[in-house]
């Protein structure tokens, strides 16, 4: 889905992450309170741990350490983020970048 996604030049927010990733866990529960107080941009998930190890080197030219954050916008990765952010960091990184 998220090849497609940037095929067609979306615009979203991304988040690269792994289930086998303690910080990456813990950084859900932030992205879960954001998308309920803030619906106007959906945030996807991409479970590196079930993905081949180039996925994000390939579909978006990145290199990402887990958990990263990501604003895609028309197809092409504007901002990114690594490391688990608190909520309010989250909401201004979103809210600058979209």
């Amino acid at each position: 889905q998220l090849t497609k996604m940037v095929e067609k030049k979306e615009s979203f927010v991304l988040v690269a992450g792994s289930s086998k990733d303690s910080y990456s866990a813990s950084y859900q529960e932030v992205l879960t309170k954001y998308q309920t107080k803030n619906r106007k941009h959906k945030i996807y998930y991409v479970d590196l741990a079930n993905a081949k190890s180039d996925y994000m080197t390939k579909t978006l030219h990145v290199a990402v350490t887990t958990p990263t954050t990501m604003i895609i916008k028309n197809g092409q990765v504007k901002a990114q983020k690594a490391g688990a952010m608190q909520y309010y960091y989250l909401y201004d990184f979103i809210k600058s970048n979209m």
